[in-house]
């Protein structure tokens, strides 16, 4: 418990009322005293569990940083490991697509390239309809 928090109130007496009374002065067994450490250590264990699961869930790295750390040497090669992030990649990667649209003469390599088709569809012996602007 840190210092800025006060302690719980369970509704139970007090640490200073326990102090001068007996177990079973207050009504309670052995048996009792048994059920309630069999108690504290269940919960003992399921803070460990829930303690282990959140640091592994804060360990969990995107598919690609995993191969990508494999890759350069900063984590040991798994085959395991290595596969899993391979079949997770799909499903990981944003899918990006980029369309281009081009108005004009393209100049330079583009015509170049154009003079170039329409040259062969000459040769070919078809009859090339360029659009007129206007």
């Amino acid at each position: 418990m840190s210092l800025d928090q006060k302690p719980v109130d369970w509704g139970g007496p007090s640490e200073d009322d326990m102090a001068d009374t007996s177990l079973t002065d207050r009504g309670y067994t052995y048996e009792d005293l048994k059920m309630a450490l069999t108690h504290i250590r269940k919960l003992e264990s399921k803070i460990r569990d829930l303690e282990s699961r959140l640091e592994a869930a804060g360990n969990l790295r995107p598919s690609l940083e995993v191969l990508q750390r494999m890759a350069n040497g900063l984590d040991p090669f798994d085959r395991g490991r290595f596969q899993c992030a391979v079949a997770a990649l799909p499903h990981e990667t944003p899918k990006l697509s980029a369309t281009v649209g081009i108005t004009g003469s393209l100049g330079g390599i583009g015509e170049q390239l154009d003079r170039a088709r329409l040259r062969r569809i000459s040769d070919s012996g078809l009859r090339v309809v360029e659009p007129t602007e206007g």
